[in-house]
């Protein structure tokens, strides 16, 4: 007898939670990056970011320094290589504590968390300084807005490094039954990409290894959600976009799990 097709409707998945408020005591984020690439450079950052900048930055970043970077890239244009260079400074922003850091050049605005606290706590530490910097220069627009979440589920005390399906979703594990014995797998990667009318969702899940090429060990399962919109974006876009790479993020990572692991995590909401 054919066996059954897994699918998104999975009865140990449900929950009568909202999934897009629901909310957890514990989480396995490894790094959380919010990102504004501008449409033109920033033409007068050459002499450092302006004082309203600095003031709304130094609201949730105590540490301020700048990095003085080369770029050089090698292009292929009409088959012959194409050789660029590029100097310019980071203007870098961290905690004491170094939990989360924030990067400003003339190309982009990028804030990375380490140790990730909430959502709203993002929005504070990336549109504030982001709507000084809109009011500070001249014709700012954006071209790409990134949010991207990487899950590492690490459970390296249980044994079977290749034993998921009380926690994910029997699709993500299919690739597991491909190899004869998948005692002896080295890694099992893979990528999704979708699109829902402007907003992109690059989905990478697998067992990375973090000891590769040595066969997989360590119990650790990557959860990577790369969510992004391009074209030209105003504040306000900006403050809209966020909020809906943030649901996309959020619906993908809820599909993906079952009931145990959000008990495991803890629902508090």
């Amino acid at each position: 007898m054919p066996k059954k097709k897994a699918t998104r409707s999975t009865a140990t998945r449900k929950s009568s939670t909202d999934p897009l408020k629901r909310k957890y005591r514990k989480n396995y984020l490894s790094k959380v990056v919010v990102q504004l690439k501008f449409a033109e450079p920033l033409a007068d950052l050459k002499g450092g970011p302006s004082e309203k900048f600095n003031l709304a930055m130094l609201e949730n970043f105590r540490v301020q320094s700048y990095e003085d970077t080369y770029e050089h890239q090698v292009l292929i244009v009409d088959g012959k290589p194409k050789t660029t260079q590029r100097y310019f400074k980071k203007h870098l922003y961290k905690t004491v504590a170094g939990d989360k850091t924030a990067v400003l050049t003339d190309e982009a605005l990028t804030v990375e968390y380490q140790t990730y606290q909430s959502f709203s706590q993002l929005k504070k530490d990336f549109l504030g300084p982001l709507a000084a910097i809109f009011s500070s220069y001249e014709n700012v627009q954006g071209n790409r807005l990134g949010l991207r979440y990487i899950d590492t589920i690490d459970l390296r005390t249980e044994k079977d490094p290749c034993e998921w399906a009380d926690y994910l979703l029997p699709n993500l594990l299919s690739s597991f039954a491909v190899p004869e014995d998948p005692s002896k797998m080295v890694r099992c990667w893979h990528v999704v990409e979708t699109r829902e009318d402007t907003v992109h969702l690059r989905f990478q899940y697998g067992m990375h290894n973090p000891d590769y090429p040595a066969p997989i060990q360590r119990k650790v399962f990557t959860l990577d959600h790369d969510a992004f919109t391009t074209g030209l974006l105003d504040y306000d876009a900006i403050k809209d976009y966020l909020e809906t790479l943030r649901a996309t993020v959020k619906r993908s990572f809820e599909a993906v799990i079952t009931d145990k692991f959000r008990r495991h995590m803890g629902v508090i909401a």
